[in-house]
């Protein structure tokens, strides 16, 4: 089975200002397209100059 990989990008603004959230998913499916192990990751808030 083949790991795949999904990187997405989101800009988060609030009352401190405009941030950056990068976060990624490593996953696996079986036979049948489900899911079957998955580990994410999250850079958390970095300040952007949106």
């Amino acid at each position: 089975m083949r790991r795949r990989r999904l990187v997405y990008e989101l800009v988060v603004a609030n009352a401190d200002g405009d941030f950056l959230v990068e976060q990624q998913a490593y996953y696996q499916c079986g036979e049948d397209g489900r899911i079957t192990w998955m580990r994410m990751l999250c850079a958390g808030y970095q300040a952007a100059d949106v």
